[in-house]
């Protein structure tokens, strides 16, 4: 691996951790996919996101995004972040695609911290699985479920889990930009439904992905 990839990736890690380890109970809802960024290639996604709240929680409109770098073809990392009327939350995921081809699988692992206004905050483990296939030239099928084991700060033996299905569609715009959308179906009372839609983009900042042509 280059000295520019580990300095971009490191850097990107460091900035999300710092985050994760500022001082501040939210899902994770920010959708990822089972293809990872590029080698060589910085993402950027940003989206509203609505969620739909149970046990008559109220619903929420805020907006969320990802800033991700590809370490090798099949290895990435992505800060995460959102912010809702009441709470924001900052992550970290590492994603690795292990199965390429008409099905794609990739896997996730990653943390979050929920930062409260006027509850305390929580630190969650957060771990998934992807797949997609594709439905034409530029459309493909995303769907995959996600696990959250999350704990309310200083507080004992408050751990819970949130636990999603999550199905979705993601429109190839061209070689840098997809449109991408998900439905985020909550498994248990602590996971709130949620729908998100936006726009991912790649910009190759390393020789190997300058060099990338069109898929």
């Amino acid at each position: 691996m280059s000295k520019s990839k580990y300095c971009v990736a490191s850097s990107l890690a460091l900035l999300a951790l710092g985050a994760l380890c500022a001082s501040a109970g939210a899902q994770d809802f920010l959708p990822s996919t089972a293809r990872t960024i590029p080698a060589g290639d910085l993402r950027f996604t940003a989206y509203p996101a609505a969620l739909f709240g149970k046990n008559n929680g109220p619903d929420r409109w805020g907006g969320a995004g990802r800033v991700g770098y590809g370490i090798t073809d099949n290895f990435d990392v992505q800060g995460k972040a959102a912010v809702f009327n009441g709470f924001s939350l900052v992550g970290l995921d590492t994603s690795y695609w292990i199965l390429r081809g008409d099905v794609n699988l990739g896997l996730s692992l990653g943390a979050h911290k929920a930062l409260m206004q006027s509850a305390p905050d929580s630190t969650a483990v957060d771990a998934s699985w992807q797949m997609s296939t594709r439905l034409s030239r530029r459309v493909r099928f995303e769907g995959g479920m996600s696990l959250s084991l999350e704990s309310i700060d200083h507080v004992r033996n408050s751990r819970f889990s949130r636990v999603y299905v999550v199905p979705g569609v993601n429109y190839r715009i061209s070689h840098q930009v997809d449109f991408v959308s998900q439905l985020g179906l909550g498994l248990n009372n602590n996971s709130p439904n949620y729908l998100t839609a936006g726009f991912s983009f790649d910009l190759p900042v390393s020789e190997s992905g300058r060099r990338r042509g069109p898929e």
